[in-house]
């Protein structure tokens, strides 16, 4: 099973490549590079099962056409299979920003059309000082037309944070469950409070194979091996990393999965979109690259 995460740079998934329209420079450059990955990294024999697009907005009154045709045009460059022609396509609200407060920032997620769909969910920490504070996870049911839009403000979210959007599913008897974030707390909560918080969260998961891959917005606790890991007795973890992710050359880009992952054995490998983005050009692409992993 492969998974998948690229940050999108203020990607919007309702203008980028419209039903019955063209391709934006911006949309054209972020599929030339996951073609690129395809078949220079994984080889195009393969396929990515599982994708999460963060930094991606999706307003309220989008088309649900244009959204489906261009998340889906980037999960056909990553080879991800379409069931009846489709894949199974979801838009979930991670928070609200000052980043664009009305543009509802979304993690975008294209999945296998042959995968069974447990649900999707969002898994959010509030602050203490939150109207609301601790975790919160609301559960949301995929819809069967295989396109599941949720744009709610959730009551429990502060803004200026971003939270974990993930997917529960089976895909060849085996279940999964694989999330994506986008992270964002102000000021030092990014790295001292919320890191320890999502290490004890992945630390109570049920599901085995669970995975968080994202743009952290940090460097993780190691780097440039595959996996290594971190710290001691309740709070070790697991880290995926590939080093530098972004224009500005830092390793802001991973994956990060509980001890009990695959039973202990952490029998996976990670890998990297094969173009450093260019600080110079990221207004027509981004400025992340992608982040791969397998699961053996």
């Amino acid at each position: 099973m492969r998974a998948f995460h690229m940050n999108l740079l203020n990607y919007n998934a309702n203008t980028m490549f419209p039903l019955n329209g063209n391709q934006t420079p911006k949309h054209t450059r972020i599929q030339d590079e996951l073609n690129n990955y395809r078949n220079n990294v994984m080889g195009q024999q393969n396929n990515v099962d599982v994708a999460g697009f963060t930094e991606v907005f999706v307003a309220t009154g989008a088309n649900p056409n244009n959204v489906i045709n261009a998340l889906g045009n980037l999960g056909d460059a990553l080879g991800i299979p379409r069931v009846g022609g489709n894949h199974q396509i979801a838009v979930v609200r991670c928070g609200f920003t000052a980043l664009q407060p009305n543009g509802n920032e979304v993690v975008a997620i294209v999945l296998n059309g042959n995968a069974i769909i447990a649900n999707y969910y969002i898994a959010a920490y509030c602050p203490p000082q939150a109207v609301q504070p601790g975790w919160h996870e609301t559960t949301i049911v995929a819809a069967q037309a295989g396109y599941t839009s949720h744009l709610v403000q959730e009551p429990y979210m502060v803004a200026d944070y971003r939270y974990i959007v993930g997917v529960e599913f089976s895909l060849g008897g085996t279940n999964y469950d694989i999330a994506f974030i986008h992270n964002r707390q102000p000021g030092a909560e990014q790295g001292t409070v919320m890191m320890g918080q999502i290490r004890n969260y992945l630390g109570q998961a049920t599901n085995a194979n669970m995975l968080l891959g994202g743009d952290f917005n940090l460097d993780p606790l190691c780097q440039n091996a595959n996996p290594c890991s971190s710290g001691a007795g309740a709070n070790a973890r697991w880290y995926y990393s590939n080093g530098a992710t972004t224009a500005a050359d830092n390793p802001r880009d991973w994956w990060i999965s509980a001890n009990q992952f695959l039973n202990g054995q952490q029998p996976a490998q990670c890998n990297v979109t094969p173009t450093m983005p260019n600080p110079n050009t990221t207004g027509t692409g981004t400025d992340h690259r992608g982040i791969g992993i397998t699961i053996n």
